[in-house]
């Protein structure tokens, strides 16, 4: 059974927010003149920044994702290592933006 690549289960995250969650999401595309590590999917929902890595299955981030996370956590952003839209809708619920009835 082959993987399917990492794309593909960023756009089905972004999908499942989207519907799930409501919000504005992005899919950074990393390139030469880019700040390295940022996360692959940004998202703002009721004024809260969130800032997602996405791996496969079996995937690691880096040491540079793992501090770029920290970072933005550290200023206040919701960001994680998810490796499923069900993993993403759980940081959510973490930082109830998603899943309480005081949204």
């Amino acid at each position: 059974m082959s993987q399917k690549p990492e794309s593909h289960l960023q756009r089905k995250i972004v999908e499942v927010l989207k519907t799930e969650v409501g919000g504005w999401w992005a899919k950074i595309h990393g390139g030469p003149f880019q700040v390295s590590g940022i996360p692959d999917l940004l998202g703002c929902v009721d004024g809260r920044f969130i800032a997602l890595e996405v791996k496969r299955p079996g995937n690691k981030p880096t040491v540079r994702q793992l501090y770029v996370i920290q970072a933005l956590k550290d200023n206040g952003a919701v960001a994680g290592v998810v490796y499923s839209p069900e993993d993403a809708l759980a940081i959510l619920k973490e930082a109830r933006i998603y899943g309480t009835e005081e949204r």
